[in-house]
């Protein structure tokens, strides 16, 4: 797999003399058009619908394109490929079996 980071930012993310922890990802997201992030145990639970539902109607939002991926403990929004990179980059427990997918993207059912 061909890493998104470049080799600076892998090293910068090893050092030990950088003080801000490595990320880690802690629950899925969806990432509006507009930069909306909403964030839920499972894509598309049914928590994350009421979210989406209430967003709509505070916003009068209409669309419907919504990025799917995860968060770090920082609230940074990371695409499902950037947040599969983190968690093998970062030695986060994963599961590959329940991940599924193509291999490339991170699903919520391979982190819990």
């Amino acid at each position: 797999m061909e890493s998104i980071f470049t080799k600076g930012e892998i090293i910068a993310m090893d050092s030990k003399q950088d003080l801000k922890p490595k990320p880690i990802i802690v629950c899925a997201a969806i990432k509006s058009e507009t930069g909306a992030i909403i964030t839920g145990a499972r894509h598309f639970d049914i928590i994350m619908h009421k979210q989406i539902d209430y967003y709509r109607q505070c916003t009068d939002a209409t669309y419907t394109n919504w990025q799917q991926g995860f968060i770090d403990q920082f609230g940074e929004f990371y695409s499902r490929s950037m947040a599969m990179q983190i968690v093998i980059l970062s030695g986060q427990p994963f599961n590959a079996e329940r991940n599924g997918g193509n291999g490339f993207d991170l699903y919520s059912e391979g982190l819990y």
